[in-house]
């Protein structure tokens, strides 16, 4: 199953997304000059201490799981092929969730803490997970093409 093409689209997906999970997403710089960390999972301050903000996390946390675990899932459903294209699409918008929460909790917090935002490298992994997805369904449908096409000739 990893021998295909959107096998290894959707691993490598998985991959960035997992990263996702433990990397920072932005760095927020407090008006005092205190340093913050944006996890998926919270903002953590330069000491490791997790601040308490009126922001909620545990959707980002879920989504962001959900999305590496769906991942994995649609790779062992190699033989449904309409399934794994529906599933990938799913990923797709779950990911693109992810990115819209981020953007709204970074600009959440400019606005409500006149904090300065800095988005790392991390915070670009939904869109490259999303091309990688899009690739694999692609992919995928030209699979299903080729068994079409051979069910055909018989």
């Amino acid at each position: 199953m990893i021998q295909r093409i959107q096998s290894l689209y959707l691993l490598i997906s998985s991959i960035i997304i997992s990263f996702l999970i433990y990397s920072p997403l932005a760095f927020v710089i407090m008006p005092e000059n205190n340093v913050s960390k944006l996890y998926s999972y919270g903002l953590k301050n330069i000491s490791n201490s997790i601040l308490t903000i009126d922001i909620n996390p545990v959707p980002l946390i879920i989504l962001s799981v959900v999305a590496a675990m769906l991942g994995l899932i649609t790779i062992f459903l190699y033989k449904k092929r309409k399934i794994q294209i529906w599933l990938s699409i799913l990923n797709i918008i779950i990911l693109l969730i992810i990115s819209g929460l981020t953007i709204y909790y970074c600009s959440f917090l400019s606005i409500n803490y006149n904090a300065q935002v800095n988005y790392t490298i991390t915070a670009i992994f939904p869109f490259i997970s999303v091309i990688l997805l899009f690739l694999s369904i692609k992919a995928i449908q030209k699979d299903e093409k080729l068994i079409r096409s051979i069910d055909r000739i018989r």
